[in-house]
C-alpha cells in the first residue's frame, strides 16, 4: 500500500499546508503575539509611582498595621527588626481572604487559621500554600511608601 500523497492535507485544496506546518505555524505566531503582548514598552520599566502607605513611627516593632490601598487591595506594613520594614498583600494565599491581624510576631488569617511571618511572608501554619506577596516599598521623609 503506497502513503496518500494528500494525507494531512486540508481536504479540497491543493498546494495547502499540511496539519502539522498550520499548527507550527500557528505556534509560532501565538508565540510571537504573547511576546508582544507581554513585552513592556520602552522606558515603562523605569516608571515607578509611589503612594503614601502610612508613617514610618506608625508601625510598632514586632507587629504591623494593615492599611486599605485600594477597594480590593489591602496591605500589611510589618516590622520584624527595629530599622526593618517589610510589606505584603495582605490576600491569603489559600483561598483569597483577607488577613486582618498580627499577633505573636505572625500575620494571621482569619478564614482558616493560615499564618505568615513578619519578616518573609512564609507560610508558618496551613493551609497556605505560599507565602504573601512581598510589595516593594521605601521609606522618604519618615512615610512608607509602596510602589504602584
Amino acid at each position: 500500500m503506497s502513503p496518500d500523497p494528500d494525507a494531512g492535507r486540508l481536504s479540497g485544496c491543493d498546494g495547502c499546508l499540511d496539519r502539522r506546518s498550520l499548527l507550527r505555524g500557528a505556534a509560532v505566531s501565538g508565540a510571537g503575539v504573547l511576546a508582544a503582548a507581554t513585552a513592556a514598552p520602552a522606558g515603562a520599566a523605569d516608571v515607578v509611582t509611589w503612594r503614601v502607605l502610612c508613617r514610618a513611627s506608625d508601625v510598632p516593632f514586632r507587629d504591623g498595621i494593615f492599611v486599605q490601598v485600594s477597594k480590593g487591595f489591602t496591605v500589611v506594613v510589618t516590622r520584624p527588626r527595629r530599622a526593618l520594614l517589610r510589606c505584603f498583600s495582605a490576600r491569603c494565599t489559600h483561598q483569597g481572604c483577607i488577613c486582618n491581624a498580627v499577633r505573636g510576631r505572625r500575620i494571621h488569617c482569619p478564614c482558616h487559621g493560615s499564618q505568615y511571618g513578619l519578616r518573609t511572608g512564609a507560610v508558618l501554619a496551613g493551609p497556605a500554600p505560599r507565602p504573601l506577596v512581598r510589595q516593594r516599598i521605601r521609606v522618604r521623609n519618615g512615610k512608607v511608601e509602596l510602589a504602584t
